[in-house]
């Protein structure tokens, strides 16, 4: 196809309706403005073209997003957002799960001269919006980097509203790719004589898309209140509105800490007399035995990065962050010193192999920041690249860091808690207060980019979401026992 003669392909102008029970995996995405098709390639993530709703970042659509399947069913809206980096695909997240099969991934790429059945909810040659998906076969040509073109011998071609419909291999019923530009011939409204369509290929996206539905998938939220030194568990479920309150994990505790490892499980840090306890919680529900690993100890953060291995900081009674890594093959490595004169350990995360950890040291929140692969501009594994100051006059915080880049920091300075966003170029936007009359504040980041905030005033807590728009709902008590000293959250 000739540069410049082609448009984005807005459903098939020919072919057949499918038989009920077929193809039910075929979506339209509809924004009010503009319609798409797309395919769904897991209960929750439905594929489709990024020319269709654009988005530099991964982040909630700009327009609410419709999306309904063959026959009408199971209408969803959707959530979120990841665009390819250099591919016209996008991948979206639904509110919720649906009960439809989805469309397998393609192993192997696309063969020249085999049949793609191409599906979409486009205009036909008499319908401007069709009720159900239509589907043709075409014919697979040379496939030239990420882009397939597709003819077809029986003069149907993809039409506005095909955009990001799938094109399923004929012989196995997987996803090869979906549809790009189109010429648009015999679509209603078009005079186009020359026809043929242009596919992004998605078949060798399998890594790409098992990240992003890891990093974005629903995850159970998990609290552990501390109260008159027992750590209680406290789960909501993805997609539940009421806390289950199961049994205590320690007792004897005067802090505690969580995070979530790579596979799954739960790790929970716990200080009783300053020794420094580690044990993991299953997804089954069973826990480890606690097994002591420092002394010493006031305080502790910890955070896994995505090799597996679990970072630990422990705050020593003089004021010392340590750096230890347990890795993934059960030993431990022991580094150096991140940071002295410390009050307050707050939070952690990792990103990309880098580490980030906050810090409270006479009144100043401080950001510490290694590089990835542990090292950079360092000279060994352990060594950080100093301390960037963000606030004065706080007494504690929790942190948050976000796939767009931004680090969302919730300060508690005389009781009031408050919500600061610091952009990647370096600016810093200052969002209302979240609490008041606080005594402590956890936070993490929810899989559609929104915020959680748990407080604590008068011994009860209260959560508080932030959402990626600005606006926040809460803050609402969800533990009124009256004797909550401090929290940990995760997600699992």
């Amino acid at each position: 196809m000739a540069a410049g003669t082609t448009v984005t392909a807005d459903a098939v102008s020919g072919g057949t309706t499918p038989a009920a029970g077929t193809y039910g995996y075929v979506a339209r995405l509809t924004n009010g403005t503009a319609g798409c098709s797309g395919a769904l390639i897991d209960p929750q993530w439905v594929i489709t073209a990024s020319a269709c709703f654009p988005s530099a970042a991964p982040g909630k659509p700009s327009a609410p997003i419709t999306v309904t399947f063959a026959g009408g069913a199971q209408v969803q809206h959707v959530t979120w957002l990841v665009q390819h980096a250099d591919r016209d695909v996008v991948l979206a997240k639904l509110d919720n799960p649906v009960a439809i099969t989805p469309v397998p991934l393609a192993a192997t790429g696309p063969v020249t001269g085999e049949t793609l059945q191409v599906a979409g909810f486009g205009r036909t040659t008499t319908d401007w919006v069709p009720d159900q998906p239509r589907v043709a076969p075409f014919t697979a040509g040379a496939a030239t980097g990420a882009l397939l073109p597709l003819s077809s011998s029986t003069g149907v071609d993809a039409c506005k509203g095909d955009a990001g419909g799938p094109a399923i291999r004929d012989t196995s019923g997987q996803l090869v790719a979906i549809t790009h530009l189109s010429f648009q011939h015999g679509c209603l409204g078009s005079t186009e004589t020359r026809q043929g369509i242009s596919d992004t290929r998605v078949d060798d996206l399998a890594p790409w898309i098992a990240q992003t539905r890891d990093t974005y998938r629903d995850r159970d939220l998990h609290l552990f209140p501390l109260a008159a030194g027992v750590v209680w568990h406290n789960v909501l479920p993805a997609h539940g509105t009421v806390w289950q309150h199961l049994d205590a994990i320690a007792t004897n505790v005067s802090y505690v800490a969580s995070g979530t490892m790579a596979n799954g499980d739960i790790a929970l840090a716990t200080i009783s007399n300053q020794a420094l306890s580690l044990r993991f919680g299953h997804r089954d529900g069973t826990w480890t035995a606690p097994t002591v690993i420092d002394n010493g100890i006031a305080a502790v953060t910890l955070g896994a990065d995505t090799d597996g291995d679990l970072h630990v900081f422990p705050l020593a009674m003089n004021g010392v962050v340590w750096h230890n890594i347990l890795k993934t093959d059960g030993t431990w490595q022991r580094l150096d010193a991140v940071a002295s004169n410390v009050q307050a350990l707050t939070s952690t995360s990792w990103s990309d192999g880098s580490g980030t950890l906050v810090t409270v040291s006479d009144g100043t929140l401080s950001k510490n920041t290694e590089n990835s692969n542990h090292c950079g501009e360092c000279t060994g594994p352990g060594t950080w690249i100093g301390a960037h100051a963000l606030d004065t006059g706080v007494t504690s915080a929790a942190y948050v860091w976000l796939p767009t880049g931004d680090d969302h920091v919730f300060p508690l300075a005389t009781g009031v808690v408050w919500h600061n966003v610091y952009k990647p170029d370096g600016t810093v936007q200052r969002l209302p207060e979240v609490a008041r009359n606080a005594s402590s504040v956890a936070a993490i980041a929810l899989g559609n980019g929104d915020v959680y905030v748990t407080t604590i005033s008068g011994g009860n807590v209260s959560q508080t979401v932030e959402h990626a728009d600005g606006t926040a709902t809460g803050p609402t008590v969800i533990d009124s026992g009256g004797s909550v000293t401090q929290e940990a959250l995760t997600l699992a």
